[in-house]
């Protein structure tokens, strides 16, 4: 069993080729002090990141040598140039041994200290738990300090111009994540990995419909997606999935009364939904039987490449009994800011909306550490036109705009409504330039759309339909409702 934890030899071989190599930039992004075991080692380090920080280029070891702010015994790591590793085979080989060597000494440490707090009489149980976790999110990345940073510099010039080339490419688009809403979709591109997202309603308003809605959209445009559900048991979640992909009405799945061939349209139409994506892309429903925060639900699924993680919903997430709902809730949130970049998808968190404050309950730092916040409100007017206004409260490096969805909660779809205006109203439109949408409407003035409801007789016949096509945007066009 190997059970050393360090190699001070190959340690000063990795300074010596952050120096000497061609890809010396990438070598030092994947590093830090942690790295290193030895005073002499950590000051070389901590001398060549403060070289960096000042916009200069990385010495070659003849400069760094005869540099006279270095103890001696750091210049002396630097004085054998015959160390320099020349191959990438190489230099990936050692970085992985001293990357191992380093979560060791992580895991040790932490252990170590925790043990102590404990036989000392540490009280604060969940405060332990959050130093092991935060440890292993820090071992399960070989990124330092260096990672979170992006200098600009005339030395890499070149290289900056390539990736700025790149990043305004029109095919730039592995970091998107379409809602599956045309008019979202079509002017912000969707949401981005390491996005965090609030779909946020009042009770009933179909937060959990709408999750599902979009994460059947992503999966079947080839996203690996995860619905972490505190709010319903598998069972449910599928009987809901069966609704929505067949368009047969969600109770009749729920009381089994099936009749005229239902349930072979269901089982053809489930059929074509799965094999949809053509590729092993994933739509996982995990339903925890013990509380979780952010962290811990990150740390499940480090090792699962999920692109969109949701989270339905956060107020049933672990509750600290000693901080108050805003305070824990304001933490799930940030520690899902940093959770989305440490997996490098995006988070969905699922909140309650307070209509008549037209706020997000509980917590402004739900908002804060957001990109996009979605409200709706689901009262009488949405139920008798079947159609929501979605309020964009959050909108980072886009614009916020309403955008309005068709809605069937009897299969628990949402779709892009396209016709004209709802609840249009000329007098609080002159009035305020902004109609009072909780005003009730006369029949007269709501435009219903047109809605096909299939025939319950004994003569009709249940016809197979094709899951909805994929236009040229990568964007699910939805069937038109049954």
């Amino acid at each position: 069993m190997n059970n050393k934890i360090a190699d001070t030899i190959l340690e000063a071989k990795i300074l010596q080729t952050v120096c000497e190599s061609g890809d010396k930039a990438i070598i030092l992004n994947q590093i830090d002090d942690s790295w290193f075991t030895t005073d002499s080692g950590r000051e070389v380090y901590n001398r060549i990141q403060t070289i960096v920080n000042t916009g200069k280029a990385i010495p070659s070891l003849n400069v760094l040598s005869c540099d006279q702010s270095l103890s001696e015994a750091a210049r002396a790591l630097l004085y054998d140039r015959s160390n320099v590793l020349t191959t990438e085979t190489d230099i990936r080989a050692a970085m992985e041994i001293l990357h191992g060597h380093r979560n060791k000494r992580l895991i040790l440490d932490v252990c170590l200290s925790c043990v102590t707090k404990l036989s000392e009489g540490e009280q604060n149980l969940a405060h332990v738990m959050t130093i092991l976790e935060n440890t292993l999110l820090r071992c399960h990345s070989n990124k330092g300090i260096e990672s979170e940073m992006k200098h600009f510099t005339y030395s890499e010039m070149e290289k900056l111009l390539r990736e700025a080339d790149e990043n305004l490419s029109a095919s730039n688009d592995k970091d998107n994540i379409p809602s599956g809403f045309g008019v979202f979709d079509k002017i912000t591109g969707g949401f981005k990995k390491k996005n965090v997202i609030v779909l946020a309603s009042v009770p009933g308003g179909g937060k959990s419909a709408m999750a599902l809605q979009m994460a059947i959209f992503q999966y079947m445009m080839g996203y690996n997606v995860c619905i972490v559900s505190y709010e319903m048991d598998v069972s449910e979640i599928e009987s809901r999935l069966y609704a929505n992909v067949s368009k047969v009405n969600h109770s009749e799945i729920n009381l089994r009364k099936l009749r005229n061939g239902k349930k072979e349209l269901i089982l053809q139409r489930f059929g074509e939904f799965v094999e949809s994506t053509k590729t092993d892309n994933k739509l996982t429903f995990w339903t925890p039987q013990r509380e979780l925060n952010i962290n811990q639900i990150a740390l499940e699924l480090k090792m699962k490449a999920y692109d969109i993680i949701y989270i339905d919903y956060l107020s049933l997430l672990y509750q600290n009994p000693k901080k108050q709902m805003w305070e824990n809730l304001g933490e799930h949130t940030r520690a899902a800011k940093i959770a989305a970049s440490s997996l490098d998808a995006a988070f969905v968190l699922l909140a309650q909306y307070d209509d008549e404050s037209n706020k997000i309950k509980y917590s402004s730092a739900i908002k804060a550490n957001a990109n996009f916040v979605w409200a709706w409100d689901y009262g009488d007017r949405e139920k008798e036109t079947g159609i929501i206004e979605v309020k964009q409260l959050k909108a980072r490096n886009s614009t916020t705009y309403p955008f309005y969805l068709e809605i069937d909660y009897s299969v628990f779809s949402f779709s892009d409504y396209n016709g004209p205006k709802p609840y249009n109203d000329k007098t609080d439109d002159a009035a305020n330039d902004k109609p009072d949408y909780r005003k009730k409407k006369n029949k007269d003035e709501i435009k219903r759309p047109v809605k096909k409801i299939p025939s319950d007789t004994k003569d009709s016949n249940v016809t197979s339909a094709p899951l909805p096509e994929i236009d040229k945007r990568g964007i699910p066009k939805m069937p038109q409702l049954m």
